[in-house]
């Protein structure tokens, strides 16, 4: 079975009107993955690197050309602090935050955030990298087990789902959010 975080996200139960917030994003945001899957649908990408935020708005952009109609929108945030994500409450289907929680200062709270931004039924997808692979160095104390990950996942409220492992080194979780 393919693990990769790509295949995952091709393999969600996505409606073509789905709204993804990719939290986060980087210069490539994994949340393009699911393009073809939400014709209809919207994806919000949150990056607080003014550089990375240019970089994946051209990717938006290339994607517009290429007859996606998948509505795309870019924004910068400052994640850090798990503080105010710039969404409306219970509008999103899917949260991404890859490989992001690392740099987060309050996990927690940034956790809580992708709850209230979820519909009921909505689907939390973290995903970090394994110890020190592909040449990056995390300090220790920024690393994210994957134990703390279904702690924190756990006490925003989340149902866990399943955890799976990629081949490229990296782990992950999925949450849900509850019916209410």
């Amino acid at each position: 079975m393919d693990t990769s975080v790509a295949s995952i996200l091709k393999k969600l139960p996505l409606r073509k009107h789905a709204r993804i917030l990719d939290v986060g994003a980087g210069i490539q945001a994994r949340s393009f993955e699911c393009i073809s899957s939400i014709p209809e649908g919207e994806i919000i990408l949150l990056e607080k690197d003014l550089d990375k935020l240019a970089t994946i708005t051209k990717q938006a952009e290339g994607y517009s050309k290429k007859g996606h109609t998948t509505r795309i929108h870019t924004l910068a945030c400052d994640v850090d602090h798990g503080n105010n994500l710039p969404v409306r409450n219970s509008i999103c289907d899917v949260v991404l935050v890859s490989h992001t929680l690392r740099h987060v200062v309050y996990r927690e709270s940034l956790l809580k955030e992708c709850m209230r931004v979820l519909a009921p039924g909505g689907l939390l997808v973290v995903v970090e990298l394994s110890e020190d692979v592909h040449g990056i160095v995390t300090h220790p104390d920024a690393r994210v087990t994957l134990d703390e990950m279904l702690e924190y996942t756990d006490r925003a409220g989340f149902i866990i789902g399943e955890h799976f492992d990629t081949p490229h080194g990296e782990y992950g979780i999925i949450g849900v959010s509850p019916l209410e």
